[in-house]
């Protein structure tokens, strides 16, 4: 999948802060304990097998000759043009690009493309509840 560099955005940003970001995958298989929930799935273009809670790295590869890239984690700034362009046996993820991040944007079809991208970690409502009640003790 090639990424097409925005005539009016061909520089490089730099993340701020987490940029939460929509990803296609394939091959969607949750895995569930009682703590945490651990998924796997699969790019639809190069199918690297994505993991959760695992941050992912890439060389952006950038050819300016004909203003794309051809290397990098690619996604989408919101789930509606991720949504519209999802395939048969798709599934829409929520992804981080963490602060700190390279990337570029393209304000025309939605799309981002990084050199960083982490698959964030759900907690299970058992976590969730432990973690409520610890963040409420209150010592006498």
């Amino acid at each position: 999948m090639c990424f097409d560099i925005h005539p009016e955005n061909k520089k490089a940003l730099i993340a701020r802060e987490d940029i939460k970001v929509f990803k296609r995958l394939l091959n969607v298989r949750k895995r569930k304990n009682i703590f945490c929930r651990t998924s796997t799935g699969n790019s639809p273009y190069m199918f690297f097998n994505y993991k959760q809670g695992v941050l992912v790295e890439a060389q952006l590869e950038i050819r300016l000759v004909f203003n794309e890239i051809n290397n990098g984690l690619h996604a989408y700034t919101s789930f509606n043009m991720a949504n519209a362009c999802k395939g048969m046996y798709e599934e829409i993820v929520e992804f981080i690009v963490p602060k700190g991040s390279t990337y570029y944007i393209n304000p025309l079809n939605e799309e981002i493309v990084s050199n960083k991208m982490i698959w964030p970690k759900e907690k299970s409502e058992l976590r969730k509840f432990l973690d409520f009640v610890w963040e409420n003790i209150k010592p006498y």
